[in-house]
């Protein structure tokens, strides 16, 4: 996840401001200490993170097309 996140150019706080989650979920789903959940996955999805790649590793890291995101102030 943080290698995903690094891509689309989000810190922490910038993906849980991004997907509607907290920094300290971001957090624990970067260390493995616990699973992403449902919110969190669709908000990765929405900024062209694989599912597949996410949860299980398979796959491409981005979807088709994505760019990533380079906000300002993340």
């Amino acid at each position: 996840m943080k290698a995903a996140r690094e891509l689309i150019g989000l810190t922490q706080d910038g993906l849980a401001k991004a997907v509607g989650g907290s920094k300290r979920g971001i957090q624990e789903n970067e260390a493995r200490n616990r699973v992403p959940g449902g919110e969190v996955v669709a908000g990765m999805v929405r900024l062209g993170v694989n599912a597949n790649w996410l949860l299980a590793g398979e796959g491409d890291m981005l979807l088709q097309g994505a760019k990533g995101v380079q906000a300002s102030g993340n």
